[in-house]
């Protein structure tokens, strides 16, 4: 295990010998220019063989015998002694503060470190944007003898007015750019390289400004699809939508209900950018199969973000909206009284189905089940005549899976005049006057019972 573990390592320091070779080549073409994106590239290379050569080396130590370990650390301290001495200028870009879109704290520093501590012999030293992960472009410059700095025409311009450039080079050795404003445009990636006396030029590792930005409160109370009235095991979606930032958070969809609360982490979202930003908007969707239990239940839906407050949600008002395919039905009378005399100008009768599908209605009077009176919920006697007293019945048919089923409600309708004798009630709710009533509205209930089986 050791000896491939010694193989590899070398492999890595033959190609570190490469770079720098490469490195020493490319700052010495004939006609003087240098490209930079080479050297970004070679320079960002020798980084990361440093970073996988100190590992080789702390693995290999584990393997060795005891005797061999002090050996094995020295010749791996010169090696790293000798490649700092050939990458002795360095420069390292830093961001304090997070980019929030508006705000005026950040500040980008491009921090150098020469050879021997000498950085008099510094000549320059740019802030770039990358872009395409290839492309460079060139935004400030700070001419460190002249004491100079300003921005570079045209990839630069937009940033006049918004930034204060900074040369501490003479006391701390770093040169400051400082963002009055924070907007979109400067989400991006950023370098800083350093040119010496000698046209030798060191890049930095590539940094990522982050622009962010706070989401809103979601647009609206979530909206229900359907929103009537629903069965059990229906799909039902519900929908929110708003501003959840940059980056961009999401949505969490929670149930409160019955003393517990439920998480779903199944929803999908569609993003849009708002125009004229760099926040997105979001609409996502929550689909479940709701049950009895959802009835009067909260669907919240809340923005997280690291940006977001405890506020950030909006959700449903309680409702009952989850039934089963037939549970019961009532008829109500307008006006709701014992008995009218015909001077009542009409009597409505409401035939009320509870259950998740529409149901059709029909309308019988007393026995006669073959003649049909009313095909709506709603049935109206406008003639109030007492020939007109009597049964109301209201059939009603719905589906229950898949079979057709009828279900049937009575009301009793007494119309006399005002001086007639007050009749005497049955069970049932009927009135009678005579034993020949009592008997022929027990055949009518046998006989509506048997309509029905």
């Amino acid at each position: 295990m050791n000896l491939k573990l010694r193989s590899i390592r070398a492999g890595h320091r033959s190609a570190v010998s490469r770079l720098i070779k490469k490195f020493e080549d490319v700052q010495q073409e004939e006609d003087g220019t240098v490209d930079t994106e080479d050297l970004s590239n070679i320079l960002n290379s020798l980084k990361r063989k440093q970073e996988i050569l100190r590992k080789l080396d702390e693995d290999i130590v584990q393997e060795l015998d005891d005797g061999d370990i002090e050996t094995e650390i020295v010749e791996a301290d010169e090696y790293a002694f000798n490649l700092e001495e050939s990458t002795a200028l360095k420069a390292e870009l830093h961001q304090y503060s997070d980019a929030v879109l508006g705000s005026n704290a950040v500040q980008l520093s491009c921090n150098v470190k020469v050879e021997d501590g000498d950085s008099s012999s510094v000549e320059r030293i740019h802030f770039n944007s990358v872009v395409g992960g290839s492309v460079i472009k060139r935004l400030i410059r700070f001419d460190i003898p002249n004491n100079k700095s300003f921005l570079i025409n045209p990839d630069g311009a937009y940033l006049k007015g918004r930034v204060t450039l900074k040369n501490l080079f003479s006391s701390e050795n770093r040169t400051l750019v400082e963002y009055n404003t924070i907007t979109c445009e400067d989400n991006a990636v950023y370098t800083c390289d350093v040119e010496l006396e000698d046209a030798t030029k060191e890049t930095s590792l590539d940094h990522s400004m982050e622009v962010k930005d706070s989401p809103n409160k979601p647009d609206g109370i979530p909206i229900r699809t359907p929103d009537f009235k629903t069965c059990q095991g229906m799909s039902v979606n519900f929908t929110c939508s708003g501003n959840i930032g940059k980056p961009p958070g999401y949505f969490r969809w929670t149930k409160l209900g019955n003393g517990s609360t439920t998480t779903y982490n199944d929803s999908y979202g569609i993003d849009t950018t708002i125009p004229g930003m760099c926040v997105f908007n979001r609409t996502s969707i929550l689909s479940i199969e709701v049950q009895k239990d959802d009835n009067n239940a909260i669907f919240r839906c809340e923005v997280i973000h690291e940006l977001a407050t405890a506020d950030m949600y909006q959700q449903t008002i309680p409702q009952t909206f989850v039934y089963d395919p037939y549970e019961y039905t009532v008829i109500t009378k307008e006006p709701d009284k014992i008995y009218y005399d015909p001077t009542t100008p009409f009597i409505e009768l409401t035939c009320f189905a509870q259950g998740c599908y529409m149901p059709n209605y029909t309308w019988y009077k007393d026995i006669d089940l073959n003649t049909t009176i009313g095909n709506d919920s709603v049935y109206r006697i406008s003639n109030v005549a007492i020939k007109n007293s009597g049964n109301y019945i209201c059939i009603v048919e719905t589906v229950i899976n898949g079979t057709e089923e009828k279900y049937n409600q009575t009301v009793t309708i007494d119309i006399r005049n005002i001086d007639q004798p007050k009749q005497l009630p049955i069970e049932g709710g009927v009135f009678v006057d005579t034993a020949a009533d009592f008997l022929a509205n027990r055949l009518f209930s046998i006989m509506v019972d048997q309509q029905l089986l």
